[in-house]
């Protein structure tokens, strides 16, 4: 970590043995994405670098990445809840990618707009990017509709200009003191707005890019009211100012707005049973989220998790974080807890 410049970490795969290399980076990012190593040289080894810089509630990434694959998936996202804004100008390769508003090829010299709360897949050759990662607050006040240019390339005189401005970034983070990195973050978000704003205005925003929005307002408020007895799918209608018949069309592809509430539910119940340290009775816990017959709640705690709620109890949910220090790996307050943390 640095003492009196811009709060930044280090990370490599250069100084740990080939075979441990790919599995070394995936661990790093494993945070954000899932990856597939692409490299014609797989077994030879994976090269990885990262430098990352924290200005306040903006993380900036220099990185140079040998060919991959990497993955959001819906699982992904309902899992992690990372909700933030990434923007990665590719100084040298360039990306393949489907995501939700479809294929897009991009080239180096291009910045790329990914929304993590939306899936993507994207094949990448050896690549030299920049990314500013950003929480999804800061912006999309500023920047109705951000979410259409999920996986897409700005365009025009304006978008060129943020690319020179990442340049320049990027060069002279390493020498900026840490008192600048707050209005850093502030002149970077203004930046990003001044120069997408036109990119929105000239592009249609569909009708399923407003849906998404929707979306995840509905799921964040569901997320908040889990043991509220009056959570349903009226309440949710009601809260987003919809008809049901929007609302059910919102959630037709994730199996309905019913079944997301209980699934929901059900991995809290899960996660409270898990915690060993402070043990509750399962029908105290299950009444907590909603659940007032047993033989119902048992039954469909079974159907989620394939094992009952006794089985279940003092079972750890995930695999705690333990980030590799060899190499110059991360360390445990490293830019990976830093995307944990961003906008918290």
């Amino acid at each position: 970590m640095s003492q009196t410049g811009i709060v930044s970490t280090h990370f490599s795969t250069s100084e740990l043995a080939p075979r441990d290399q790919f599995d070394a980076w995936h661990e790093c990012i494993s945070v954000i994405f899932d990856v597939e190593n692409q490299s014609e040289h797989a077994l030879g080894g994976f090269g990885a670098t990262v430098d990352a810089f924290q200005l306040a509630d903006v993380i900036v990434a220099v990185s140079c990445i040998d060919a991959e694959r990497y993955k959001r998936s819906d699982q992904r996202i309902r899992r992690d809840q990372i909700d933030h804004l990434q923007f990665s100008l590719y100084r040298l390769g360039g990306w393949d990618c489907e995501s939700t508003t479809g294929p897009v090829q991009g080239k180096a010299r291009q910045i790329c707009v990914v929304d993590l709360a939306q899936p993507l897949v994207s094949h990448e050759p050896r690549s030299d990017m920049i990314s500013v990662i950003v929480p999804r607050e800061k912006l999309e006040s500023r920047l109705p509709g951000i979410a259409a240019l999920h996986g897409r390339v700005p365009v025009g005189p304006f978008a060129e200009l943020l690319v020179d401005y990442f340049d320049l970034l990027a060069k002279r983070l390493p020498g900026l003191p840490a008192s600048s990195g707050e209005e850093l973050a502030s002149a970077t978000c203004d930046m990003l707005v001044a120069c997408l704003r036109p990119s929105l205005n000239n592009m249609e925003i569909a009708q399923p890019h407003l849906d998404a929005v929707l979306l995840r307002r509905a799921k964040n408020y569901i997320d908040r009211e889990l043991s509220s007895p009056n959570l349903s799918p009226d309440s949710v209608a009601s809260f987003l100012g919809v008809s049901r018949r929007t609302l059910y069309r919102l959630f037709e592809n994730i199996h309905g707005v019913q079944k997301f509430i209980l699934a929901r539910r059900l991995d809290k119940v899960r996660q409270a049973l898990a915690d060993s340290e402070h043990p509750r009775k399962v029908s105290d816990v299950a009444a907590g989220y909603g659940f007032t017959r047993a033989d119902y709640f048992s039954r469909a705690f079974k159907s989620r998790f394939g094992l009952s709620p006794a089985e279940a109890r003092g079972m750890r949910v995930q695999k705690a974080a333990n980030p590799s220090t060899q190499g110059g790996g991360l360390s445990s307050d490293g830019f990976d807890c830093w995307i944990k943390e961003l906008g918290k």
